[in-house]
């Protein structure tokens, strides 16, 4: 999942939890909040969704490199705050007497 941009918990909220527990609920749904696409009877047809079966696999052929390069970035931020914040705060979280100890121990 890592290589695709994203990971097992984003694909739990976004996929598991928001898509299948209330499928094409307009306001939670991402699925049904692309202005592009008429996925739902109840939204408003317009002019141009007349043609979204041919003009919709040309904007997943842009957008889902975009999705998984933008999904890769954040997870990747993630993982360099992580380490950032460890480096950070290990001196702090160690005791003054690890430096002694290390000293005493490696002669």
């Amino acid at each position: 999942m890592m290589l695709s941009g994203t990971t097992p918990t984003q694909w739990t909220a976004k996929h598991v939890i928001a898509h299948h527990v209330e499928t094409n609920v307009v306001p939670v749904d991402d699925d049904t909040m692309y202005p592009m696409k008429r996925v739902l009877v109840a939204l408003p047809r317009l002019a141009y969704h007349r043609y979204q079966h041919i003009y919709m696999w040309l904007m997943y052929l842009v957008t889902l490199p975009l999705w998984t390069a933008s999904n890769a970035v954040k997870v990747l931020a993630c993982l360099l705050a992580c380490l950032l914040c460890r480096q950070l705060l290990t001196p702090l979280l160690s005791s003054p007497f690890d430096a002694i100890r290390r000293r005493t121990c490696s002669s």
